[in-house]
């Protein structure tokens, strides 16, 4: 009996091709706050804690946005009276 997982089971599967290319401004997105904290902590390792502060603020702002105009929307969409007639 082996624990291993079966890779082969998965190859060909395109499940993750196929989510990253049908929501690829939400990938951009992510893909830009992770080089955004990842530049914040190279900044701050090189001394200069007061710009990787600015780069934490941007990081959190452009969250904030993705939050309010992507994430809440799909949420608040279910409320809809015309939601709910299909």
């Amino acid at each position: 009996m082996s624990t291993s997982v079966d890779l082969d089971r998965y190859r060909g599967d395109s499940r993750v091709r196929k989510l990253i290319t049908e929501n690829r401004a939400v990938v951009g997105v992510a893909a830009l706050l992770v080089v955004l904290s990842l530049l914040a902590v190279g900044v701050n390792a090189a001394g200069f804690p007061a710009i990787a502060g600015m780069l934490v603020s941007w990081n959190v702002l452009v969250t904030g946005v993705l939050f309010v105009f992507a994430v809440l929307p799909l949420y608040a969409i279910r409320f809809l009276p015309s939601y709910h007639k299909f």
